[in-house]
């Protein structure tokens, strides 16, 4: 679930073999590294509970749930970069809901770092400061610096 394969696109299957499981749609979402196009997953089912799976738990009546899982990959990677989940359980006696939100918070892969304009300028005259230094001591004193 955490990774897919890379570059999926809509109605590309997410496992192979699982028809079941498919891309739904390729969008682009914003995240605290930047902007991506993410592969989505939306999948909703339904069903009762049966009266034997409710066995030795005390619940009479019938139950429903709904599970719902939208799972969002990035679409260059195939790593997970967002899901959440969500069953609701319905009954005469019980109302439970569960949920968990997966979310990307740091990543740096489509980060490029960014650097004041005065910092880049100092840096490369000290590069060229030092390269220029070393020539001239190279040429003044050829056999007392050995490179």
């Amino acid at each position: 679930m955490f990774l897919v394969a890379s570059n999926l696109n809509p109605n590309d299957q997410i496992y192979p073999g699982n028809d079941n499981e498919k891309i739904n749609e390729t969008i682009t979402r914003t995240y605290p590294s930047g902007t991506r196009q993410v592969n989505l997953e939306n999948v909703t089912m339904y069903y009762d509970v049966s009266q034997e799976e409710l066995s030795g738990f005390n619940i009479t009546g019938p139950i429903q749930q709904t599970n719902s899982q939208v799972t969002y990959w990035d679409k260059q990677l195939g790593s997970l970069v967002e899901m959440s989940y969500k069953m609701a359980t319905r009954s005469e006696q019980i109302n439970a809901d569960i949920s968990i939100n997966i979310a990307l918070v740091e990543s740096n892969v489509y980060t490029v770092p960014e650097y004041p304009s005065t910092i880049m300028v100092i840096a490369l005259i000290t590069l060229m400061a030092s390269t220029i230094a070393v020539i001239k001591l190279r040429f003044r004193f050829p056999k007392t610096i050995p490179f």
